[in-house]
């Protein structure tokens, strides 16, 4: 066996090298005596370098027997089997194909690499192609392209850097941005900064903005709104907020009366207001105004008015908030309290007109109750208008309904108001005369009014006219007379009750008598039977008559109603109604049965046959709506079937509605879906439906004619559609415009153009694939030119040369860099030499150098640190300053230290600075200004503030009246005064004077003034403040009680001109009540001016309205008020003369008015016309004339009661003449002869009656004769007589009964026909029954009918039909329904698959067929088949087909119901629908769209649903196209923009390692770019979950965690203003200033208290510690307790030290911080810490013990306990005073000294009794009447207590608390309860002083 050789492996692949290049090399082959694998990759050595080939190797010490393999395979030696090399497989191991890969090591089939994978260098595995990485769902998915904006970085896709982009997918690398652009945040576009837009990214100008990120032009700032600071947004201008219609409506300004508070508008605070839109502040309003409630305007304040605010005068008012002027009280009205609104005058209420009416009185019986006139109460009347209350009637009267006058009860009259009489009444309620009941009535129980006697009902002819009896027959039943029941009778009149008849008798019909029944022995016939008079037994009724209980006669069923079967009742036949069963007309119906009157059909339904119900017209079926509804027809498209309206079969239509049945189309043409129209079948059309020619289409369903393609545009295979051309897609100006061609650069993928992939081209529009690019060359990034690669260009891609570049991508020369620019290390672009940055001026002006002071930063020139500087352009570091100097501010020059300067930097002398940084030389301080303690800067002098003129202009002093506040100056505070300008305290002013308002001066008090300020004498003041000298009060005016004001004098008030006028005295008829003048009450007068009380008049005369004068009463008139004489009045109240009654009047009763005379009534004309007449016919009935009752006349005027008639005579109408009674005419009244005829009532003659007609019974009318009934033209016409075939019935004329006939007019009664004949439908003739015809009624013969009623001849039944089983109609054979042309034409057979349902041809069930017309059954289909929509053949069901109907595959399905054709197989990516008979989208599928066939995938990022591929909601993602449902992302995370990915939500991050997002802690933050939560940068803040940092304003700094801004230590407040001095702040305070609590803060922006030593305390300023109270200052300065004696306060002077006690006043302890002053009665000892007596063991002139000392006769105890004491002394007359001693309390620890009383305050009233001695704890200059010391005033639920003693629980100590009383004579036994200070048999003791 020979040994094979195996050929050489050329070229190994091996890893790049460091340049790039792959390392290759050649291996050479070699023969042994052993087959061995040659390896075709070879190991570099450690130094990157190629191994040593190894030549002929030595052979082995064994030689195997070794196998043989064949061509292109190897012996694999772990299984010594021959295999394939890796690239070749199958059994002869043939080398794989492109694209197509082999691992080798077995015979396996080569296998095609997945999707955007190429076989790698071995072809053994695939390798993502470039810009690709292995896909998400694994292996078989292949790679997926990197997405735009990213570039393929291993297996990973990594985001382009800042700068750079990736404008297609499947990138390898990024390409940077030209210097002026930067990258969108989504690396795919190079786009403008912000504040920057436009194709050039030119700055925006004023007024624009753009917010960066892409090329989008700068857009102008929306209404109101400017750009911001960075110009990539805007914001509201000054005064303005955001609008509320959102941000493109821009910003609104705020109204008037807001100031803008940032984005809202706050309402201006209380005296402050805006009076522009856009305001930003408040302006206060002037003192003397207020700010309305809109904040808009400075107005006055209620009660003042107009432009000065002055006060409204009388009767006039301002409702304040603006400056219009005083209005004028409207009519009855009067200002209110505040004067800012009117009220209603009393007695009156607000008018119903509206305000501006004013008011108007209540009327007489009424009285004002709040805002309503209310009715007076029951005997209570207001006899004038304008009551504010009523006044009570009399007990003998009671009041009138309308409460204007007493008058008597009901049952009593007249003047005296006497009780009624027998049978008289009166109703009450005024004083008329009691008046007699009328005829046959009687007074009712309150003898009110009268009610009818028993057996009575009221008269028909009226109230005059009394009751009536009721007649024999009726009993008396409330008001009416009722007719007694079935054996009951009424003998007499006036009967009140019946009396029932004896069993075996019976009431008559007058129920007047007891008549006998038929039959022996007499019994009620029972119903169905009767019997009359002349009968002795009960007859059964016959025929069709009936008949009740008890019947005298039988009654005849009426015509077309038939009587039951016990004859007991009529009931209408079917197709008759009402109470006659009259036949019901066209359209109308009666179920029969009843007497129920006809109805009529219901829309669009008819009677049925037997016309006792409706069934629907033809074509229609009952309506959904309900029986009422009727019915409806059937629409266009569907014919009637049964009760449904059903859709017309395939190939069918119905043209119109109401169809019953279809019409079939022309075999050319198919029915349309809504079966109303026959058309063409798709890819046909016009009328002849021609084949439709090329490029043109026809959907089909119409006759539209064809229709040509749109531009671009092909028929699809059905030629019902149009699909795009290849290499085009559908338009998007609509399917109207066609398809456009994808353009160079894409081809077309389904419905897209889309880009070529890296490396490959498409050079035409309309491409349908792409062209790859040679080795050599790349594609440009549209993809329409084969391009260099970055750093080489020309027409050959030739390398760029020094300091030039080529960008790659086209086939342009290389370019050289611009100014200072070098080429980059790609030679693709050009970057900035060292120490230079872009140009702003553009990447075409290159770079510039970084100007002295500064160094380059990458893209940027930063500032040298402190201490260092660049003193050249163009710096890429800076150098360090020497130790002695500094850095200037340009960082160009080492300068001087602050405080120094000159070239030698010498220190600045005194009043001299140097700010640093700088050689320049020191500089002197403005006025008023010394160096600060750096020496870099001024302050200002102590006293003095920085100059409103600015820094140059140094400082100014403070004013005097104010001192140094920091930067401010403050007015000095109460008590206190600054002198001098430049003050930083201020000086208090002595006791004895006050600071004046500017602080400039001391002043005088109140009530004092001058120089000197001495004390203002009579009626002089002065108000303090100054030392201005006293006032003298205005006029009518005097001193107030504290000399600082004048008050009115009694009797006046305060001017209306204004306090310069001084007071007014109030005018006659009023006085002084307070500040108001008061109008007397009734009775009283004020004679004079300047009243402080009114006088009453004398009882015989009245005071008048204005209170000035005494007048007469009612009755008297004169100066003399003498009595009124004859026919005279006065009204009273003044001394006018008495006045005489006007026409037809009387004076009344009390003579202060008059009343109209009997008779009469008052005038129309008003009470001037005085009263008239009542005329002829009427009585005077009140105040009206009534007309007389009947049978009664009033002949003359001016009555006052009727005249009755004679009994043969009635009253005529207008009760002025008695008249004939009915039946009788004439002057002599005779009585009215035959046929004639009166009425009755005057004396006219007789008449005749009218045609027909014969006077009544009464013969005061006349009625119809027999026969008869009234005529329709009137009752001049009289009556006519009824018409043949009807009877007269009442006042009508009623249709005979069947089988009964009237043959001639004026009938009474109806004739029966003979038991063979009927009577016809007109009554009017006997005639044949139904089934017989002909003069002899001969039965009809074989189809021959006879409907009867007549004698006609019998007749032929019509085409199809046969006699029905009464003969007397025809009916439609089997299998036919009657003839939509008439019954004339017969019956019609069924069609072929219909069968006969009733009177309808009704479709064969669901697999039911009729295949011969006229069928009356359908047959059933076999179970394998269903029937067709026609109902006439057998077809396969739906999802079966074929001969067989097999069912159909699952991609097959069969519509079914038609034919036995085939399953057809559905479209791409399409399934059958559940019911097989048709096809469905896959799920994740949607149709394709514009013609295209099947379905297409939703892609990824959306979900199909139903039908349409919608995108994922919120919350939920679809990773890959298809996809029927979305994922909801993780808690935390969010859908990316796409869809198709989670990311976290800003404000939430990933830690490392974890796949779990996670809020951000509160000091961090992160955005939606963010993967992780960053720290804040320095000094900014955020809150949990926060996307981005807050930075600190205002001088805040972050807190440690960074989660709030705070103040820094020792500021405090909004704006971080240092504390005050006495104040602190720190975190413990939450960085407020805050007091401190027991120490000092000397100097402002402490950040902590220094506490106070021992026994001192911080003063109120807390800037100083002094000591407590009852301590003082040492020496040393400590604080030492002061001794008893003294004291020591903040009130001491100096404050804070020991000083001793006044003369009057002791400290009983060491420690005091105030001493106590004794009471009057002793005085202090010499150490001034107890008081003592002054001359006795205790001092007291008198005392009183609650232990008996003294003169025991003067006191005793009572009963009760209590202890009384009476004066001992010899002046006992003049000091009777009577002490009661109680104890209160049980427990002597609760007892202590108080005085009780139920009065407040109050004073000697001018009584001469204690009891006129009110309590007071107040003391007043006028009368000190009494006086309580060291007292206080508790009040609680009515009654003050008055307590003494300085502790709530008294001790022996508080007994030296004193009661001054200062006794008058007073007498009598009113005594004053005192509590005692303890309980009996102590010590404690009350002292009293003589006065």
């Amino acid at each position: 066996m020979s040994i094979p050789t195996y050929p050489t492996r050329q070229v190994c692949c091996l890893p790049p090298s460091k340049s790039g290049a792959l390392a290759t090399t050649t291996v050479e082959t070699y023969t042994t005596n052993v087959i061995s694998a040659v390896t075709n990759l070879v190991d570099l050595d450690d130094d990157n370098s190629l191994p040593t080939p190894v030549k002929n190797p030595p052979a082995p010490d064994v030689v195997a027997d070794p196998l043989e393999c064949t061509d292109g395979m190897v012996l694999d030696p772990a299984t010594t089997t021959c295999a394939c090399n890796k690239g070749s497989g199958g059994e002869n191991c043939e080398e794989c194909g492109a694209n197509a890969y082999a691992p080798g090591g077995d015979l396996r089939a080569c296998q095609t690499c997945a999707a955007n994978m190429s076989p790698n260098s071995d072809s053994n595995g695939c390798v993502c192609n470039d810009g690709h990485i292995p896909s998400e769902e694994g292996p078989e998915a292949g790679c997926t392209p990197c997405p735009k904006g990213k570039y393929q970085d291993g297996n990973e896709c990594t985001l382009c850097g800042s700068g750079e982009i990736a404008e297609v997918t499947g990138s390898t690398a990024c390409t940077a941005c030209s210097p002026t652009l930067v990258a969108n945040a989504e690396r795919t576009q190079c786009a403008c900064n912000k504040g920057s837009g436009g194709e050039n990214c030119e700055e925006c100008g004023a007024n624009a903005y753009a917010p960066g990120g892409d090329l989008r032009a700068c857009q102008t700032c929306a209404a109101n709104m400017s750009p911001n600071s960075d110009s990539n947004g805007c914001v509201c201008n000054d005064g303005h907020i955001p609008s509320e219609e959102g941000p493109e409506a821009g910003c609104t300004p705020c109204p008037k009366g807001k100031y803008q508070d940032g984005n809202e508008c706050t309402l201006c605070g209380s005296g402050e207001i805006a009076e522009v839109t856009g305001s930003t502040a408040c302006t206060a309003c002037s003192p003397t105004l207020v700010a309305n409630a809109e904040r808009t305007q400075c107005a006055c304040n209620k009660g003042s008015g107009g432009e000065n605010c002055e006060e409204c005068g009388a009767n006039a008012y301002a409702p304040g908030g603006d400056l219009r002027a005083c209005q004028t009280c409207a009519a009855n009205m009067s200002p209110n309290s505040d004067s800012n609104g009117c009220v209603c005058n009393d007695g009156h209420i607000p008018s119903e007109e509206g305000p501006e009416a004013g008011c108007t009185p209540c009327p007489k019986g009424k009285y004002q109750d709040g805002n309503e006139c209310t009715l007076c109460g029951s005997g209570e009347i207001a006899e004038v208008t304008g009551s504010t209350a009523c006044t009570a009637c009399s007990p003998t009267l009671v009041a009138n309904a309308e409460r204007t006058q007493c008058a008597c009860n009901k049952g009593s009259g007249g003047e005296n108001c006497e009780e009624c009489g027998a049978n008289a009444y009166a109703p009450g309620g005024d004083l008329r005369a009691c008046q007699t009941c009328a005829a046959n009535m009687s007074p009712n129980s309150d003898s009110n009014g009268c009610v009818c006697n028993d057996g009575h009902i009221p008269s028909e002819e009226g109230p005059e006219a009394g009751c009536t009896p009721c007649p024999k027959g009726k009993y008396q039943d409330g008001n009416e007379c009722t007719l007694c029941g079935s054996g009951e009778i009424a003998e007499v009149t006036g009967s009140t009750a019946c009396t029932a008849c004896s069993p075996t008798l019976v009431a008559n019909a007058e129920r007047t008598q007891c008549a006998g029944y038929g039959g022996t022995p007499c019994a009620v016939c029972q119903p169905g039977s009767w019997s009359d008079a002349a009968m002795q037994t009960c007859t059964p009724c016959t025929d069709n008559d009936i008949s009740g209980t008890g019947a005298t006669a039988r009654t005849p069923c009426p015509l077309h109603a038939t009587a039951n079967e016990g004859h007991t009742a009529c009931a209408c036949n079917k197709g008759s109604g009402g109470k006659n069963c009259e036949e019901c007309g066209a359209n109308a119906y009666a179920p029969g049965g009843d007497l129920r009157a006809c109805q009529t059909c219901a829309a669009n339904m008819s009677p049925n046959s037997d016309s006792n119900g409706c069934v629907c017209n033809d074509g229609h079926i009952p309506s959904e709506e309900g029986p009422e509804a009727g019915c409806t027809p059937c629409p266009k498209g569907k014919y009637q079937d049964g009760n449904e309206c059903t859709l017309c079969g395939s190939g069918e239509i119905a043209e119109v509605t109401g169809s019953t049945a279809c019409t079939a189309c022309s075999p050319t043409l198919v029915a349309n879906a809504e079966r109303t129209q026959c058309a063409c079948n798709k890819g046909s059309g016009g009328e002849n439906c021609e084949e439709c020619g090329a490029n043109a289409y026809a959907p089909g369903g119409d006759l539209r004619a064809c229709q040509t393609c749109a531009a671009n545009m092909s028929p699809n295979s059905d030629s019902n559609g149009c699909v795009c051309n290849d290499g085009h897609i559908p338009s998007e100006e609509g399917p109207e415009a066609g398809c456009t061609p994808c353009p160079k650069g894409k081809y077309q993928d389904g419905n897209e153009c889309t880009l070529c992939g890296s490396g490959e081209i498409a050079e035409v529009t309309g491409s349908t694939a792409c062209t790859a690019c040679s080795p050599t060359l790349v594609a440009n990034a549209e993809r329409t030119q084969c391009a260099c690669n970055k750093g080489s260009g020309g027409e050959n891609c030739e390398e760029c040369g020094a300091n030039a570049y080529a960008p790659g991508g086209d086939l342009r020369a290389c370019q050289t860099c611009a100014a200072n620019m070098s080429p980059n290390s790609d030679s693709n672009g050009c970057v900035c030499n060292d120490g230079h940055i872009p140009s702003e001026e553009g990447p075409e002006a290159g770079c510039t150098p970084c100007p002295k002071g500064k160094y380059q930063d990458g893209n940027e020139c930063t500032l040298c640190g402190s201490g260092e500087i660049a003193e050249v352009t163009g710096s890429t570091a800076c150098t360090a300053c020497s130790p002695t100097l500094v850095a200037n501010a340009e960082r160009t020059q080492c300068a001087c230290n602050k405080g120094s300067g000159g070239e030698n930097c010498e220190e600045c002398g005194a009043n001299a600075y140097a700010p640093g940084g700088d050689l320049r030389a020191c500089q002197t301080c403005a006025a008023n200004m010394s160096p600060n303690s750096d020496s870099n800067g001024c302050v200002c002098n102590d006293g003095h503030i920085p100059s409103e003129e600015g820094p140059e202009a140094g400082c100014t002093p403070c004013p005097k009246g104010k001192y140094q506040d920091g930067n401010e100056c403050t007015l000095c505070g109460s008590g206190e005064i600054a002198e001098v300008t430049g003050s930083t305290a201020c000086t208090a002013c002595s006791p004895t004077l006050v600071a004046n308002a500017e602080r400039t001066q001391c002043a005088c008090n109140k009530g004092s003034g001058g120089e000197n300020c001495e004390e203002c004498g009579a009626n002089a003041y002065a108000p303090g403040g100054d030392l201005r000298a006293c006032q003298t009060c205005a006029a009518n005016m005097s001193p107030n009680s504290d000399s600082n004001g004048c008050v009115c004098n009694d009797g006046h008030i305060p001017s209306e001109e204004g306090p310069e006028a001084g007071c007014t005295p109030c005018p006659k008829g009023k006085y002084q009540d307070g500040n108001e003048c008061t109008l007397c009450g009734s009775g009283e007068i004020a004679e004079v001016t300047g009243s402080t009380a009114c006088t009453a008049c004398s009882p015989t005369l009245v005071a008048n309205a204005e209170r000035t004068q005494c007048a007469c009463n009612k009755g008297s008139g004169g100066e003399n008020c003498e009595e009124c004489g004859a026919n005279a009045y006065a009204p009273g109240g003044d001394l006018r003369a008495c006045q005489t009654c006007a026409a037809n009047m009387s004076p009344n009763s009390d003579s202060n008015g008059c009343v109209c005379n009997d008779g009469h009534i008052p005038s129309e004309e008003g009470p001037e016309a005085g009263c008239t007449p009542c005329p002829k016919g009427k009585y005077q009935d009140g105040n009206e004339c009534t007309l007389c009752g009947s049978g009664e006349i009033a002949e003359v005027t001016g009555s006052t009661a009727c005249t009755a008639c004679s009994p043969t005579l009635v009253a005529n109408a207008e009760r002025t003449q008695c008249a004939c009674n009915k039946g009788s005419g004439g002057e002599n009244c005779e009585e009215c002869g035959a046929n004639a005829y009166a009425p009755g009532g005057d004396l006219r003659a007789c008449q005749t009656c009218a045609a027909n007609m014969s006077p009544n019974s009464d013969s005061n009318g006349c009625v119809c004769n027999d026969g008869h009934i009234p005529s329709e033209e009137g009752p001049e016409a009289g009556c006519t007589p009824c018409p043949k075939g009807k009877y007269q019935d009442g006042n009508e004329c009623t249709l005979c009964g069947s089988g009964e006939i009237a043959e001639v007019t004026g009938s009474t009664a109806c004739t029966a026909c003979s038991p063979t004949l009927v009577a016809n439908a007109e009554r009017t003739q006997c005639a044949c029954n139904k089934g017989s015809g002909g003069e002899n009624c001969e039965e009809c013969g074989a189809n021959a009918y006879a409907p009867g009623g007549d004698l006609r001849a019998c007749q032929t039944c019509a085409a199809n039909m046969s006699p029905n089983s009464d003969s007397n109609g025809c009916v439609c054979n089997d299998g036919h329904i009657p003839s939509e042309e008439g019954p004339e034409a017969g019956c019609t057979p069924c069609p072929k698959g219909k069968y006969q349902d009733g009177n309808k041809c009704t479709l064969c069930g669901s697999g039911e067929i009729a295949e011969v017309t006229g069928s009356t059954a359908c047959t059933a289909c076999s179970p394998t088949l269903v029937a067709n929509a026609e109902r006439t053949q057998c077809a396969c069901d739906k999802g079966f087909g074929g001969s067989d109907c097999a069912q159909c595959a699952a991609d097959a399905y069969s519509p079914g119901g038609t034919d036995l054709n085939a399953c057809t197989k559905c479209e791409p990516n399409m399934k059958a629908n559940d019911d097989s008979n048709g096809c469905v989208c896959n799920a994740g599928y949607v149709p394709a769209r514009l013609g295209g066939k099947g379905c297409t995938a939703c892609p990824a990022g959306t979900y199909e649903d139903t039908g349409v591929c919608k995108a994922c909601a919120k919350g939920k993602i679809a990773e890959s196209a298809g996809s029927s449902q979305c994922t909801a992302c993780p808690a935390l995370s969010v859908p990316n923009a796409a869809r198709t990915q989670c990311v976290c939500k800003a404000g939430y991050g990933r830690a490392p390692g974890s796949s779990s997002c996670t809020a951000c802690p509160a000091g961090t933050y992160s955005d939606a770019t963010m993967i992780t939560c960053k720290q804040c940068q320095t000094d900014r803040i955020s809150a949990a979950k926060a996307s981005v940092c807050v930075a600190c304003t205002g001088g805040k700094v972050a807190n440690v965690g960074q989660t709030k801004c705070v103040c820094k230590d020792g500021q405090g407040g909004a704006t971080c203003k240092k504390c005050n001095v006495g104040n602190y702040s720190n975190a413990s305070t939450n960085y407020l200033c805050v007091p401190c609590a027991t120490g000092i803060t000397p100097a402002s922006g402490a950040a902590k208290c220094t506490e106070c030593a021992a026994n001192k305390i911080a003063d109120a300023t807390r800037t100083a510690c002094v000591c407590l109270d009852g301590y003082g200052s040492d020496a040393s300065g400590d604080c030492a307790q002061c001794k008893a004696g003294q004291y020591s306060s903040a009130d001491t002077n100096p404050p804070h030290t020991c000083q001793n006690c006044d003369l009057e006043s002791i400290a009983s302890a060491a420690g005091s911080a105030t001493c106590a002053t004794c009471e009057t009665s002793k005085i202090p000892n010499a150490l001034h810490t107890v008081c003592v007596p002054p001359g006795s063991e205790d001092g007291a002139a008198y005392k009183l013990q609650t232990v008996i000392t003294g003169d025991a006769s003067c006191m005793s105890y009572d009963a009760a306990g209590a202890l009384t004491m009476q004066p001992c002394s010899a002046d006992a007359a003049s000091q009777k005073f009577v002490w009661t001693w109680t104890i209160p309390e049980a427990n002597p620890a609760n007892a202590y000294g108080l005085l009780k009383s139920g009065a407040l305050c109050a004073d000697f009233t001018g009584g001469t009794t204690l009891s006129a001695v009110k309590m007071k704890a107040c003391k007043t200059a006028a009368n000190q009447s009494q006086r309580w010391t060291n007292a206080r005033v508790l009040c609680a639920d009515g009654e003050c207590t008055w307590q003494f003693g300085n502790r709530a629980a008294p001790t022996a100590a508080d007994a030296a608390v004193r009661l001054l009383v200062k006794t008058p004579s007073l007498s009598g036994s009113a005594k004053v309860v005192m509590g005692a200070p303890t309980m009996p048999g102590t010590n404690a003791e009350w002292f009293f002083r003589k006065w």
